[in-house]
Parts: structure tokens; C-alpha cells; sequence
């Protein structure tokens, strides 16, 4: 995208939020879900707004401008309306008045609005409030034999200590982004409003498939009237169905099983390195959330642009990861219980070969943890840990209690 295009996206999301605030649309009863009142609506949109606040805006925008990988998931938030993003705003905000009192508070604000430290933090905030509310004794960033663990938990009299982070995106899945959104600008005139292509590649898209994907679908989104049509290039299937929502343009690319295998890796690697920071006998529990890698394992990479939002000729408002709605729910959901196991029998694995007998349970995290939804969180206990009583009080937290058993 060109710099006077982005300046133009810029301006224009910048009114958008304005808009959104003045209109204070979140007190509207069709925005509401029935369990919030309109006292705790406010109170919690207020905390919201005193932390990202109008100079926010405009520096992680500019920031934006600057370099486009850096964007931030409250952005998206602001811009939009519904109960979607005001489910996030009253439970964060929430979470935040609840723990506000606590040591090093500052320190947990300044991470939220950071873009590359917003998820792991905002799960920190989630757990930390809840404990306070369960009247648990909670310390924020303590110290520990030179090393900062995330969150000190006392458990009727029991220390446990937090390590919560994010595993980020491998090239590999930058790879796939870069492809997506590069086809994304050369067939995004060609196709029709209401229409969605769907990539299933068997492997990484490599430079000369990119020209043979790019030149086949400008010729089939030309010639096709029907616009619901599938076809196979060399080792990539291409799904064009046309669909019945209001959010126009949308193109869609599905993670790779080479790529997915990387990433489980990269997770086993994580998750030992954070073990090495607890030490014995200090117990532990090491949370991971891995939305932006292992999420795609059973969904997609995806760029969409709402009918009428064009900002510039071949410009769009770049979405980094949209779950698609697959065509085929059975397949889908036996490939997420595939991918749910190999992440169970990976982390098995360190347990059995290592000696982490003090950590009390792996936790991985595989969708925004404070959207609320089911199969978030899959809990791995640790068999060679011997503090039963203690896991089960952490089990019942409501922060990971959320999780179906497939």
C-alpha cells in the first residue's frame, strides 16, 4: 500500500473511532447482552477509554503507518459496534478496576498497549482479577532468584507462580500472510461483493505457484458467472462460493499440515524455556497462548473488506486473522481433535523427558481467551507433579474452566 493510501486508511479510521465514541453506541439496548447493566457498561467503558485513549489512537496509527506489522487488536475493537467488541471491552475493563490497587498495576497497562504484548497480557489481567475477587493473595511481576514471573498466586497458603506468553507467528505463516494479502490486491476488483475464496494449499505456496494461483483466478472470477465453483492447481485447491452476509470481499488461506508441524515445535521449545525460569521447589504453571499459530491449524489466514469500505483504489483495511466457516464441519472438527492431540503428546513428551517435576500443568490457549469462547483452553497436567489438591484449585478457576472435552 502506498504512503499516501495508508495516510488516507489512517485518517479515515481515526473518524471512525471518533464517531464510534461521541455516539457512546455501547448504551444502545441493541448492543447489549441481557447480563449487563448499563452502571457496569459504563464503568468498565470508562476504564477502557482512560487507557486507550485519543493520543493511543494516533501513536499506535502512526506506528501502523510506519511499519504495518505492528497493529494492535483494540483498534479493530474500537472501530466496530456490537456485542462482540463490548463483550471484550466490560470483561477487560472489569478485570482491570478489579486489580487496579495491585503493586506494579502501571507496569500490566503500559503491556496492554502494546500490540505485540496485548493477548498475553490482557489473559495475565483475566487471571489476576479473578483470583482477587476469589480473595487469593495476588503480586504482579514479583521477583524470583533474578527472574520476573508474570503473576505470584497464594493458594491457602501454597505459592504458585504464572508464566503467561504469547508464541507469535513464525515466516512461515508471515510467508502466507504476504501471499494473501499480495493476491488479495490483484483479484480484489475482480470480486464480486458477498464472495469468499477459500486456498487450501498442501504445502507453502512458493513464487511461481503465486503466478499460476493469481492468473487462473482473474481468469475464472471473469468468466465465472455463478461465482460457486472449485478447481485444483498443481498442489493448491481453490473454493469460490458466493454467501449471504454483509461483509463483502473475503479471501482466505488454510494453514498447511508442514507448516502446523513447525509450529508445534516451536510451541514444545516455548514451553521448556519458561519451565527453565521457575525453579525448584517453586511451583509453576506455564500458560501459552497460541492463537496466532496453532488457531490456524484448523481455520485460516484471512483478508475481507465490508462492501463500501473502500478507502482508495486497491486499498482495504488489513485483517490479520479471521476464523472461515468451513464448508465441511465434520472434517474440520476431526481435524482440530488431531491437532488438539499432537499439542497433548507433545507437551507429554517434555514432561517424560525432562525433570519439571515442580510445574504443576502446561496450558495452552487457542483463541482469544477473553472472547469467551469454548475449546479455548487445553490443560495438560504434569503426572510427575505430586500437588493434586493444588491443581484442582487451579482447574476450577473460571479462566480456564471454559474448555470442552471433545
Amino acid at each position: 500500500m502506498m504512503v499516501s493510501q495508508c495516510l488516507e486508511t489512517i485518517n479515515v479510521l481515526k473518524l471512525s473511532i471518533k464517531r464510534n465514541l461521541k455516539e457512546k453506541w455501547w448504551l444502545k439496548k441493541e448492543y447489549q447482552p441481557k447480563e449487563y447493566q448499563n452502571n457496569e457498561i459504563e464503568r468498565a467503558m470508562n476504564k477502557i477509554l482512560q487507557i486507550f485513549d485519543n493520543q493511543w489512537v494516533e501513536d499506535i496509527l502512526d506506528e501502523w503507518l510506519r511499519d504495518q506489522r505492528k497493529n494492535h487488536l483494540m483498534i479493530r475493537q474500537l472501530i466496530e459496534k456490537g456485542s462482540y467488541p463490548l463483550g471484550i471491552f466490560v470483561g477487560l475493563g472489569n478485570d482491570l478496576i478489579e486489580i487496579e490497587s495491585l503493586k506494579n498495576s502501571e507496569v500490566l497497562i503500559k503491556d496492554l498497549k502494546n500490540g505485540t504484548k496485548f493477548i498475553s497480557t490482557a489473559f495475565e489481567t483475566e487471571i489476576a482479577a479473578e483470583c482477587v475477587t476469589r480473595g487469593f493473595d495476588v503480586e504482579l511481576y514479583p521477583e524470583l532468584c533474578g527472574k520476573i514471573p508474570d503473576l505470584k498466586i497464594i493458594f491457602d497458603s501454597k505459592i504458585v507462580y504464572f508464566e503467561i506468553t504469547e508464541i507469535h507467528p513464525s515466516q512461515q505463516i508471515r510467508s502466507l500472510h504476504k501471499t494473501l494479502n499480495n493476491l488479495f490486491e490483484y483479484v480484489n476488483p475482480l470480486i464480486p461483493e458477498n464472495t469468499s475464496i477459500r486456498l487450501t494449499p498442501y504445502k507453502l505456496i512458493s513464487n511461481s505457484q503465486f503466478n499460476q494461483i493469481r492468473n487462473r483466478l482473474k481468469h475464472i472470477l471473469e468468466d465465472n458467472l455463478s461465482f460457486s465453483t472449485s478447481f485444483q492447481i498443481n498442489d493448491l485447491i481453490v473454493e469460490v462460493e458466493k454467501e449471504n452476509d454483509d461483509w463483502g470481499k473475503s479471501l482466505y488461506i488454510t494453514i498447511p499440515s508442514d507448516v502446523i508441524d513447525l509450529e508445534l515445535k516451536r510451541l514444545k521449545d516455548k514451553i521448556k524455556k519458561k519451565a527453565r525460569q521457575i525453579n525448584e521447589p517453586n511451583l509453576g504453571v506455564i500458560v501459552v497462548d497460541a492463537t496466532n499459530t496453532l488457531s490456524s491449524a484448523f481455520s485460516a489466514v484471512g483478508r475481507r473488506i465490508k462492501e463500501g469500505t473502500s478507502l482508495a483504489p486497491n486499498s482495504t483495511v488489513d485483517i490479520i486473522l479471521d476464523v472461515f466457516e468451513p464448508l465441511d464441519k465434520k472434517t474440520e472438527h476431526n481435524k482440530e481433535i488431531e491437532v488438539i492431540n499432537k499439542i497433548k503428546n507433545n507437551i507429554k513428551e517434555i514432561f517424560e523427558q525432562s525433570n519439571y517435576s515442580n510445574i504443576l500443568a502446561v496450558i495452552v490457549i487457542r483463541s482469544f481467551k477473553f472472547f469467551k469462547k469454548q475449546n479455548e483452553a487445553i490443560i495438560i497436567e504434569n503426572p510427575y507433579c505430586e500437588e493434586l489438591q493444588l491443581l484442582k484449585k487451579i482447574n476450577e478457576l473460571h479462566a480456564f474452566s471454559r474448555t470442552t472435552n471433545l
